[in-house]
């Protein structure tokens, strides 16, 4: 029986073995290097995993019941393992763990006896480096500055992106600004027309000019809009506020033919003692 195993082992390792290629990425917890031989039917087996290019070539050794690693690679110090009943069961896989880029290699199987090699597989593992660790860190930085300054500008600018305000004052002031802005590219010749709640005309902007006469009597001579159109700033200055002011204003933006552009509400809540009603109505 030895000398047909004897036989049988030579046979093999005369032959072409099939060489196996495993991808891993670096980083990941372990891999299994595969390697089967009946080394259960041979006396004093030896498995030795070793890789050619480096020196020394041992990566792990295992003959009878325990490893034999004192000349075992320092690359791989504490990174590998067998099965305690590999050499019983025939079952040489070798696990590595906490894969780096350096293990990349041609990781070579050797079962032995006492006398000779009796056979040989080879494994292939490529481990590969994925994003490297510096780019990642620099990414989240990028990605933590983007959301810094977007944000700042989302801050800044949110007043144009705001489909309705609500300003609160509180009373006695001189004025009240009525915010209405768009980040809409305005044709020439628009039409701004703010209105209360009571559907009077508040302001109304055409033609580069203030309509004054077709403003409501009740706010003659306290509005005052800038003529801010190509930065899209509408908003309004209402002058003397009083509790009467309290009102829900409409800022809309008309095409010539009378299109709805934009359209923006905001909701001013005067705060404070109230004032005796005035005349007007």
């Amino acid at each position: 029986m030895k000398v047909l195993l004897l036989l049988v082992g030579i046979l093999l390792h005369g032959s072409l073995q099939v060489q196996q290629v495993l991808q891993v990425k670096e980083g990941d917890p372990l891999v299994l290097l595969p390697c089967e031989y009946p080394t259960f039917e041979v006396d004093n087996a030896t498995v030795v995993w070793t890789r050619s290019d480096l020196t020394p070539s041992t990566v792990h050794r295992r003959q009878e019941h325990r490893d034999e690693l004192k000349d075992q690679n320092q690359l791989y110090e504490g990174r590998t393992s067998m099965k305690a009943e590999a050499l019983e069961k025939g079952e040489l896989d070798l696990t590595l763990t906490r894969l780096q880029l350096s293990d990349t290699g041609i990781y070579s199987c050797s079962i032995r006896d006492i006398r000779e090699e009796l056979r040989r597989t080879q494994v292939e593992l490529l481990v590969d480096g994925g994003f490297p660790t510096w780019a990642t860190v620099l990414l989240v930085l990028l990605c933590l500055l983007v959301l810094c300054v977007s944000g700042g500008l989302l801050f800044h600018f949110r007043t144009y992106f705001k489909e309705e305000y609500r300003v609160p004052l509180e009373y006695g002031v001189d004025f009240v600004l009525l915010p209405c802005r768009t980040t809409a590219r305005l044709p020439e010749g628009v039409r701004v027309e703010w209105t209360d709640e009571d559907n009077r005309m508040v302001h109304v902007y055409e033609g580069g000019t203030d309509q004054t006469e077709e403003q409501n009597r009740f706010y003659k001579n306290r509005t005052l809009m800038e003529k801010k159109l190509k930065s899209g700033d509408l908003s309004l200055t209402l002058k003397h506020p009083t509790d009467e002011d309290e009102n829900i204003y409409t800022c809309s933006v008309l095409s010539k033919d009378r299109d709805v552009l934009v359209k923006k509400r905001v909701h001013l809540q005067i705060r404070g003692p109230k004032k005796q009603r005035s005349s007007f109505i």
